[in-house]
């Protein structure tokens, strides 16, 4: 069993010391750094909403556009690099 040890405010101000020390040792990270914070949360709203989809879709829907189009692909594959 694995137990967790509760955060101290001195694990907190270590965490966040590592964190500025390496957004200073790469500068092109100081540069992009509200970029790849934007970048990030829209990433998870695409990822969030595209599974959500999917699962609503799973349910009313079967998978035969899906094999229709693995078969097309995979047929114009052989073609093309056979």
């Amino acid at each position: 069993m694995v137990e967790y040890a509760a955060s101290s405010s001195a694990d907190s101000e270590l965490v966040h010391v590592k964190a500025r020390t390496l957004i200073e040792s790469l500068p092109w990270l100081k540069r992009f750094h509200g970029q790849i914070i934007v970048g990030s949360i829209v990433a998870g709203l695409a990822a969030y909403g595209a599974v959500r989809f999917l699962e609503r879709f799973f349910r009313s829907n079967t998978l035969t556009p899906f094999a229709i189009y693995c078969l097309v692909a995979g047929a114009a594959s052989i073609v093309r690099f056979a």
